[in-house]
């Protein structure tokens, strides 16, 4: 006997299509069961004991159990509690602020002649990639516009 339920859930492109279900009380168990509208009128097994059972073609509403009464909510009281006096928050000395001396800026070590040597080869390298860049925009903007006016 197969324990998956019968209302059916079917995707068409990214959307969720859900049939129409009828709830029915099945008489042996007395669980409420969900079932296609396209069974109505047909036997079904029930969705929670697997007794078979007549889908009504129009399934009378189910009927909710009466709401339990619950006792009434008393709010809590306070309790009477007397003010305390405001108390003075102790008065705060600030000490004045140290004058600090300028420092001055560490002093920069001189470069190499090989370190001078790598930053001028990576300069010329960046230059030459926008160099190649430039070119390549200006090509494709010149065949762009010679297309643009072989085209009419």
């Amino acid at each position: 006997m197969r324990s998956e339920r019968w209302n059916f859930t079917r995707r068409f492109f990214g959307t969720v299509l859900v049939m129409p279900t009828l709830s029915v009380r099945c008489p042996a168990c007395q669980q409420v069961a969900s079932f296609d509208a396209a069974l109505a009128g047909r036997p079904a097994p029930c969705t929670h004991c697997g007794q078979r059972m007549l889908v009504p073609a129009a399934a009378p509403p189910v009927v909710a159990p009466p709401p339990v009464a619950l006792p009434p909510v008393v709010a809590p009281t306070k309790p009477s509690v007397a003010p305390r006096p405001p108390v003075e928050a102790p008065a705060i000395q600030v000490a004045p602020a140290k004058k600090l001396a300028p420092v001055a800026p560490a002093p920069r070590r001189e470069l190499t002649a090989r370190e001078k040597a790598s930053l001028r080869v990576r300069a010329q390298i960046v230059l030459l990639v926008l160099a190649v860049l430039i070119l390549a925009c200006a090509t494709m903007l010149i065949l762009w516009l010679t297309d643009m006016g072989n085209s009419s």
